[in-house]
């Protein structure tokens, strides 16, 4: 899904890159949050930016812990 970042820059937020969580029904939990805290990530080939709001990668101490092939170690758990 497409965010607005600011008042002129766009993101987009890939569903897998909502929550940690194992969710039934993604529409319906993004409906009810609403607004999300993200952490850019990485660019698309046409420089649109992708974010993420899982919180392995929003929390600074959770973020220390991913591994170049971009799993956790409280995934590895």
């Amino acid at each position: 899904m497409t965010v607005q970042i600011d008042s002129k820059t766009y993101g987009f937020l890939e569903m897998s890159e909502v929550t940690d969580q194992f969710v039934g029904n993604v529409f319906s939990y993004v409906q009810k949050k609403n607004v999300f805290v993200a952490r850019i990530i990485d660019t698309d080939k046409n420089g649109k930016l992708q974010v993420s709001s899982r919180e392995s990668i929003i929390d600074d101490s959770l973020w220390k812990q991913i591994r170049p092939e971009g799993t956790t170690v409280k995934f590895q758990e």
